[in-house]
């Protein structure tokens, strides 16, 4: 048993041995482990011989007890090949167990089959099966906790329990097939050529010959993890340090401080330098840093302070760089690691800094470019002696004169004028070329007979020439400079004759940006119309040009209709996109002195100058509507926009640029309450109603806190008259105006965002009132609330749902929440989910008015709801005459049908007339509620209700409050 038990640790050494091994490694660690753990196994398997008395001599035939050290071998070898691999599989670990078990059952058996004695055996079929099959499950969990235990980070205490828990199992199998054997005395004698008889010395020594080997194979194991372990750190300490040199953004150079030739580099420095690795490689330091000045930089590597110097790149330019240099060892010699900072641009920027000063307060007054100019050409002057300086401009593709402190206007008429090629010509250059020229003898080597005519003229000799360029390297003029004289430039005048074309540079380029601002500031950077800055400045133009001219004029405030869903579904981007379309569009139908304006984010303005009649305005209104009546195409998806347009005319409805567009922006609230994609004229009555709704808007932000709201309850009854539930719809008491109906206030509430709390004060209070009646003797109450766009949209309505039906202990079968058509079809994929979400709570959900909307068969059947609600609208005088194959009666039908077909129930709102109620009944319509039921009831009258009846058959015709809608009608 001890050396099963030793065994067992050793196979899982082995195990892990195995495979952290790679190719011939692996292969002689497979071979070497198995011969061990064979060893192992079969030296345990001929101990537990030894344990067996039998009352006579046994011998062993040889070659059969080393074919059962060979089995062993074998079943040991397919285990740890098992083992080693990556992935432990089913099918691996069962065909692995089928083939180790086999092959200890093989060498137990042919082990015993070795015993040479004189008696006759017979097997024990049962035990003989059963020792095979615990051949195998020992096998199978041997494999499996091998697996599992064979990595070095496993726990050395997990290894020997697991160790002894093998070494316990495997004699176990042993022993049973000891037992399933039993002999009979015989008088033959055996045969015994090739047999031994193992006496206890032999068995020691074979023991002893086992424990070695396993101990030897446990060391070399131990010994190699030690080593391996070592080396991987060391393979990961040089990773990382790979890493870092290749990864590093600044040039890293190493080099041999005796030979100087480079070593090893990074990216970074094939790319600032632009030689390959290779000719890298074959270099020196002094390839790219002077040899006189290297003692400089290697005396730089003990003061650890920055170098600067020139270094040389492959097409034979310099640069400044900041060298930091340390000094290393690289493959066991000594060497110096390089870091070059690329600093030319950061000197660039210090020198350009230093010539800006002399000049930047002339360019910061903000006075005219020709002035600013004429003071670069006299600071030129003056610092260039005998220069006579001018600058030209390129306007288009010819130059023209703007500053010259010498020369006459008349003088200069012999430059103004020249294209650009023409004056490229003259100074020796291309059209295309960008860097500084001189000609030291003008008059003769002046190529354009002109050009030399008027410089000889002037007694002009020798001519400098800069290029003035922008940011963006387009040539804007020319820094010229003649001279009387034959002239060569020092570096000094180089200097500063490109110190004047930078200074141009700027001058040209403030001025460029101050006349951008003053345009950003005036117009819309997104659609590049006026804005409302620019719109009053107009404005009080049109007003006083109407004034002079006894014309009228028409203001017209559009704000486009459902341009938030654009923004909320497409992204802000897309909103730009229509936004540059509608300006485009708006534009096409405005004539030249009219004013289109961009005041907001969806909102433009008009402004119809000199109209010879105020009828016009409208004709223009109607071309805005039909402009924006074509969808607007966003990568494949085309989308509608509309607008909404107010009209305000001067001077009959206002003086005042400020009157005029606040009159415009309440008529078109106006059109956008009346329904949008219109217009609207403003009239006094329009105003009353605005300043209404916003005394409204105040109120309503104060009506939850005060407590002003309430619910009244519409009952429900299946068609036969049963009593199902009630519908809870809002009203408010105001303190001044009285009982306001929803259809006064919800959308507003919409508008501002109050349509929020109210909705979730609405579903808590309802939620609340069915609870108590529930619990007052009437279970099978259900309550319909009604739910907002808003509300149905937001992330946490899933919650408040659940924490309102939990504070208030209503089932959520009890519960039924109502949602247009409208909410679902805009966004059907992400209303499917919010719908399955209420569902997975308990809660029902029904469609309202359906078939005023425009509800997609397609989704429909996909969407989780469980009952639709007809529309009053369909309910109105169905004729119960009628063949239902028209009219109302034909529409109802189809809904009917339509939700029987898909399993829903049907509710009819706004059911009157008792023909009503028989047309619906007959038509299978499950529920209805209306009038000829029950008008909308407060909370007393709702509980004399369910005091006095049960069903519509003894219904009184009670009358509760009056009649409104969830959110605007409910009947």
């Amino acid at each position: 048993m001890l050396i099963a038990i030793f065994a067992s640790y050793a196979a899982l050494e082995l195990a892990g041995r195995v495979t952290a091994a790679r190719n011939q490694a692996r292969l002689a660690w497979l071979i070497g482990g198995a011969t061990a753990m064979g060893t192992g196994i079969w030296s345990m398997h001929y101990t537990g011989m030894l344990a067996f008395r039998l009352p006579m001599p046994v011998y062993y035939h040889v070659p059969t007890v080393l074919l059962s050290l060979l089995a062993a071998i074998f079943a040991s070898f397919i285990a740890l090949f098992i083992v080693s691999r990556e992935q432990l599989t089913s099918f691996r670990v069962i065909v692995g167990s089928l083939l180790m078990g086999a092959g200890i059952a093989t060498m137990h058996y042919t082990g015993m089959a070795a015993m040479r004695l004189a008696a006759m055996h017979h097997y024990n079929p049962g035990l003989w099966l059963l020792s095979v099959v615990l051949a195998i499950v020992i096998s199978l969990v041997a494999l499996w906790l091998t697996f599992h235990f064979r990595e070095e980070r496993s726990g050395r205490l997990l290894k020997v329990a697991t160790s002894i828990l093998m070494g316990l199992a495997i004699p176990v199998m042993h022993y049973t097939g000891m037992a399933a054997v039993s002999y009979m005395p015989d008088s033959e004698t055996p045969d015994l050529s090739n047999a031994l008889d193992i006496s206890r010395l032999a068995n020691s020594a074979v023991i002893l010959a086992t424990l070695i080997i396993l101990g030897t194979v446990m060391l070399t194991s131990l010994v190699d993890r030690r080593f391996s372990a070592q080396a991987r750190e060391l393979a990961i300490s040089e990773h990382r340090y790979q890493l870092l040199f290749e990864s590093n953004p600044q040039p890293t150079l190493i080099f041999d401080l005796h030979s100087l030739h480079f070593l090893a580099l990074n990216e970074a420095a094939v790319s600032s330098y632009g030689f390959t690795s290779k000719e890298f490689l074959d270099m020196k330091i002094t390839a790219l840093h002077p040899a006189e000045d290297l003692g400089n930089l290697l005396a730089a590597a003990y003061s650890a302070a920055p170098y600067k110097s020139l270094h040389r790149r492959k097409d034979g330019g310099s640069f400044d760089v900041e060298l930091s240099l340390r000094n290393i060892i690289w493959a066991g010699k000594p060497a110096a690691m390089l870091l070059a900072s690329d600093i030319t641009e950061r000197k660039r920027a210090e020198q350009l800094e230093l010539e800006r000063r002399n000049f930047l307060e002339t360019i910061t007054q903000n006075q005219p470019l020709e002035d600013s100019l004429n003071q670069l050409v006299r600071i030129l002057e003056n610092q260039i002696s005998g220069a006579v300086c001018s600058t030209l401009l390129l306007k288009g593709s010819r130059f023209c004169h703007v500053a010259a402190s010498q020369f006459s206007k008349d003088l200069l008429a012999g430059l103004e004028g020249f294209r650009l090629e023409e004056i490229a010509s003259a100074l020796g250059l291309s059209p295309e070329c960008r860097e500084m020229a001189f000609i030291e003898n003008f008059s003769n080597g002046c190529p354009d007979k002109g050009l030399r005519e008027w410089a000889a003229a002037l007694n002009l000799r020798s001519c400098w020439s800069a290029p003035v360029v922008d940011a963006s390297g387009a040539l804007i003029g020319l820094v010229v400079v003649f001279f009387r004289d034959h002239r060569t430039p020092s570096a000094q005048d180089r200097n500063r004759l490109e110190m004047a074309r930078d200074m141009a540079s700027i001058a040209v380029e403030h001025r460029r940006l101050t006349d951008r601002l003053s345009y950003q500031a005036q117009h819309d950077a997104l659609t590049g119309l006026p804005n409302r800055f620019l719109l009053e400045d107009r404005l009080q133009q049109a007003i006083a040009y109407a004034n002079r001219h006894d014309s009228q004029l028409a203001v017209l405030l559009l704000d486009l209709d459902g341009f938030k869903y654009i923004n909320d579904t497409v992204g802000h981007q897309a909103g730009d996109q229509v936004l540059i379309e509608v300006a485009r569009r708006l534009r096409s139908i405005t004539r030249r002195t009219d004013t289109l304006a961009r005041i907001g984010g969806d909102e433009f303005c008009l402004v119809l100058s000199d109209l010879h009649k105020s009828g016009d305005s409208l004709q223009v209104a109607q071309n805005c509507l039909d402009a924006l009546r074509k969808p607007v195409i966003l990568g494949e998806r085309e989308y509608m926009v509309s607008a909404s347009i107010g009209i305000c005319c001067y001077p009959e409805h206002g003086a005042e640029p400020e009157v005029l567009q606040q009159n415009a922006d309440t008529a078109m609230y106006h059109a956008k309450f009346s329904g949008k994609n219109g217009f609207q004229v403003f009239t006094p009555e329009i105003n009353a109603h605005f300043h209404e709704r916003l005394e409204l808007t105040g109120d309503l932000r104060q009506a939850l806190d005060k407590c002003e709201f309430r619910l009244d309850y519409q009952p429900q009854f299946m068609a036969d008259g049963e009593l199902t539930g009630f519908e809870a719809l809002l009203r408010w008491e105001h303190p001044v105006r009285g009982l306001i109906m929803p259809d006064k206030f919800i959308s507003i509430a919409e508008e501002t965002g109050l349509v929020i709390p109210i909705g979730n004060w609405v579903l808590d209070e309802a939620c609340r009132q069915l609870s108590v009646w529930r619990r007052s003797g009437y279970p099978a109450l259900r309550v319909a609330v009604n739910v907002s766009t808003m509300q149905f949209e937001r992330q946490d309505w899933m919650h408040t749902v659940a924490e309102t039906l939990k504070k208030t202990g209503l089932p959520p079968s009890a519960l039924e929440l109502e949602i247009t058509e409208s909410v679902l079809m805009t966004n059907c994929e992400g209303a499917a989910s919010r719908l399955k979400e209420l569902r997975n709570l308990g809660v029902s959900c029904a469609i309202d008015d359906f078939g005023t909307g425009y509800s997609s068969l397609k989704y429909l059947q996909n969407l989780p709801i469980d009952t639709l609600k007809i529309d009053q609208s369909f309910v109105r005088d169905l004729d119960p005459c009628s063949d239902g194959q028209s009219g109302n009666c034909a529409i109802v039908r189809a809904i009917v049908t339509l939700a029987q077909q898909l399993g829903l129930k049907v509710v009819a709102e706004g059911v009157e007339t008792d023909n009503e109620l028989e047309v619906l009944r007959r038509l299978g319509c499950d529920m209805v509620q209306g009038y000829l039921f029950s008008r909308p009831l407060t909370v007393e009258n709702c509980e004399r209700f369910l005091r006095n009846s049960r069903s519509v058959r003894q219904l009184p015709q009670l009358i509760g409050s009056d009649p409104g809608s969830k959110f605007s009608t409910g009947r």
